[in-house]
Order: structure tokens, then sequence, then C-alpha cells
């Protein structure tokens, strides 16, 4: 075989040779992409459960905070009330005021309840419509107890038993509530589809 020859045939074995190896190259970066884009894919979904998770967690966080400031904003208003009538050491203008502030809390609890709805399970959410209940009736309660507390100042009265009786349920059932949010969260039941 002549040089011509020769290196025709060396032409052709590395042209095939080069052709094989672009093939393999086109194929490794087929799949390289295709793990890239499984990859990206992973980590987008992640991110995606992560931002729910986060979200359901400020929600149930921002409803547990507006419940406790609302019952710590009552008994305030039921102390500042006392303060006023039985002991004269506050004024009838702090009495309103705080008064106001409990019922200004509770739209605030309401407002809490609302971004619940909007970021959790219809279960999780239902439950907070119980607690929202309960909320409502301390808030009854109190507010007969304001409009007229002089008769009321005794706390063996049914009207001042009543109130008690309101303060526990919500608080009870506040507790309840807190374990389940907490167990939902911790499990990460909390990232599943509103239904």
């Amino acid at each position: 075989m002549d040089q011509g020859d020769a290196a025709v045939w060396a032409a052709a074995i590395t042209g095939g040779v080069g052709a094989i190896g672009a093939v393999c190259a086109y194929a490794a970066g087929k799949a390289q992409a295709r793990g890239m884009i499984e990859g990206v894919r992973l980590q987008l979904r992640g991110e995606r459960e992560a931002a729910v998770w986060s979200s359901q967690r400020d929600a149930f966080a921002g409803f547990l905070t507006a419940i406790d400031i609302f019952q710590a904003s009552v008994l305030h208003a039921q102390g500042v009330i006392v303060q006023h009538f039985q002991d004269q050491t506050a004024t009838g203008e702090e009495a309103t005021s705080a008064v106001a502030a409990a019922k200004q809390h509770y739209k605030e609890l309401l407002l809490a309840r609302a971004s619940m709805l909007l970021s959790v399970s219809a279960e999780d959410a239902d439950e907070t419509e119980d607690l929202k209940d309960l909320a409502y009736e301390f808030l009854e309660r109190f507010i007969e107890f304001s409009a007229d507390p002089q008769q009321h100042l005794s706390f063996n009265t049914p009207l001042s038993l009543q109130m008690e009786r309101c303060e526990v349920n919500l608080r009870e059932g506040v507790g309840r509530w807190t374990r389940r949010a907490r167990a939902a969260l911790s499990d990460g039941a909390a990232v599943r589809t509103r239904t």
C-alpha cells in the first residue's frame, strides 16, 4: 500500500472514530442535560415545598399570635375596668380605650384567620373557625361585662363565671390547636394541597 492509500485509510478511520466520538459526546451531553434538567426540577420542587411550608408556618404563627394578643387584651381591659370602678386607679378613658383595643384585636384575629384560609389545608382552616367562635363568645361576654361592670365586679356573678368559662375554653382550644399545628409542621403534613 502506498502512502496515498494509507493516508486515505488513516483519514477514513480517523473520521469514523471522530464520528463515533461525536455521537458518543452527543449522547453523553444529552444525558447530562437530562440529568441537569431533572436536578433543576427537583430543586424547584424542593424550593416550592419549602416556600409553601414557610407560608403555612407563618400563617399558623400569625394566627396564634393574634389569638394570644386578643386574649391578653380582653384580660387587660377587664383589669382596667376593675381598676376604674373598684380600685379607682384607672380613668374612664383608660377603660374605654382598653375595651376598644380588645375589639380591635378581635378584628386582627379575623384577618389572621383569613390568611390561614389562603395558606393551609381546609382541615386546618376549619379548626380556626372553632377558635374564632370561642374568641367571639369570650368577646361577647366581655362586652356584656363592660356595658355594666359595676354589677359584675364580684367574681361570683353569673356573667363573671361565664367569662371565666369562655376564657378557659378558648385557652384549652388554643392549646389543642397549637399541638396539632406543631405536629402538622414537624411531620411535613402541612405541605399538602388545599382541598
